[in-house]
């Protein structure tokens, strides 16, 4: 399976590996995040800068992800 998203560095693609599996990167979201295991199933927290180089992530797709999510199920009203 190839790996989609931004990489800012070989660490951070290689942390995301399932091999690694050390960050977690939401593809519908854009988003990368430190996993959390959680009583009730899967959590994490995003992070904004790469923990490898330092570099500024993108920019999380969350909010208008979900502003669209909103705005298609009004048109369907």
């Amino acid at each position: 399976m190839a790996l989609q998203g931004i990489f800012c560095c070989e660490e951070l693609k290689k942390s995301i590996s399932p091999e690694r599996n050390l960050l977690f990167y939401h593809p519908v979201f854009e988003e990368y995040g430190i996993p959390m295991a959680m009583e009730d199933g899967f959590s994490y927290m995003t992070i904004g800068f790469c923990p490898w180089c330092g570099k500024e992530l993108p920019l999380s797709k969350r909010e208008q992800w979900i502003k669209a999510q909103k705005e298609a199920e009004a048109a369907k009203e």
